[in-house]
């Protein structure tokens, strides 16, 4: 009996570790995925062979959300991109807070699009994020192909902390904002804990 017990522990705990919940962790966005398709903050990438720039000049922008209560992995980022020169390449990570700025890299995607929208991109290595801490969304032109990218506003009337700055010939700082209306969602995982709890109860009353 202690056998066939033993077994059950084994499947009851394997279905724990896959049991996780998708939860929306910040939201900007309107009922049904809308944002403000009219109004935007641009990112771009410049060489000195663009006529007017005489130094290599990289615009980024940041996003700041603050978690709630509890701790969770990221499972995706949705945000709405355009652009206006054919296929762009754009960078978009997500970062550890550093004094109210962006911090540590915990995740990059790059992206090649032709037409924009809302994007989500979903996690692969499902960085922890803590119960009270702050995390940026960046988006960032990696190069010459990266001209006329748009991160659209949401449509709420949202306003919250922000960053941008501007790279000239890779040299720049952050500079931080209190009213960024760009649109944003991140959604995270976490186990249910008291299901845990109440499950291992009943794998101690099984093994006997």
């Amino acid at each position: 009996m202690k056998e066939m017990n033993s077994v059950l522990i084994v499947v009851v705990c394997l279905f724990l570790a896959g049991t996780a919940h998708a939860v929306v962790l910040f939201d900007n966005f309107g009922t049904g995925t809308t944002y403000d398709a009219a109004q935007s903050q641009d990112v771009s990438f410049h060489p000195v062979s663009d006529p007017g720039y005489t130094q290599e000049t990289d615009v980024d922008l940041a996003m700041a959300f603050t978690m709630g209560a509890n701790d969770y992995s990221l499972l995706s980022v949705t945000l709405p991109l355009g652009n206006d020169f054919g296929t762009t390449i754009v960078d978009v990570s997500i970062h550890a807070d550093n004094a109210g700025l962006p911090g540590t890299t915990l995740e990059s995607w790059t992206l090649a699009f032709l037409v924009g929208g809302d994007l989500t991109l979903s996690s692969a290595s499902n960085p922890y994020l803590s119960a009270g801490a702050t995390y940026w969304v960046v988006v960032s032109a990696p190069g010459p192909n990266s001209n006329g990218i748009r991160w659209f506003r949401n449509s709420i009337g949202y306003t919250g902390p922000g960053a941008s700055r501007t790279l000239l010939d890779g040299a720049g700082d952050w500079t931080p904002s209190a009213s960024f209306r760009t649109a944003l969602r991140v959604n995270g995982s976490r186990v249910a804990v008291d299901n845990e709890r109440a499950s291992f109860g009943e794998i101690k009353a099984l093994y006997r």
